[in-house]
């Protein structure tokens, strides 16, 4: 079975708690997991502002995961945020190898300069 690349951005209501956003999370990589889907990347961009109201809500918490999955796995992912009512808005977009490259190069961006900013932090400690 070949895996696809995917990316799917959802908007959870803005009145959901810290806590039940990340049991939202890890319900839906459970999901994934279930329908044999490989979890890539996780970002959670936290509230933002809308462009429009959705829902009468002029605010949203923006949650993006990217994996590897089949098709199949993404119906029943899709189903899932029909039927939950803490989910607003939700996009699923299937990554070419362009994609998947350019984030791959973003994360392997991100990593480096956080170990930049913990050297300099500890160099600076040090010089204390």
């Amino acid at each position: 079975m070949k895996l696809n690349h995917y990316e799917t951005t959802v908007i959870i209501h803005p009145s959901a708690t810290k806590a039940q956003v990340g049991s939202l999370t890890q319900q839906y990589k459970k999901l994934l997991k279930q329908e044999n889907a490989k979890v890539i990347h996780e970002e959670n961009e936290g509230l933002q502002n809308l462009a429009y109201p959705i829902q009468k809500q002029t605010s949203g918490i923006y949650y993006i995961i990217r994996y590897q999955a089949p098709g199949t796995a993404v119906d029943k992912l899709e189903r899932a945020y029909k039927i939950d009512e803490n989910i607003m808005r939700f996009l699923s977009i299937k990554l070419d190898k362009h994609g998947v490259a350019y984030h791959k190069k973003k994360r392997e961006e991100a990593k480096k300069q956080a170990l930049q900013e913990n050297n300099t932090e500890k160099s600076t400690e040090e010089s204390q």
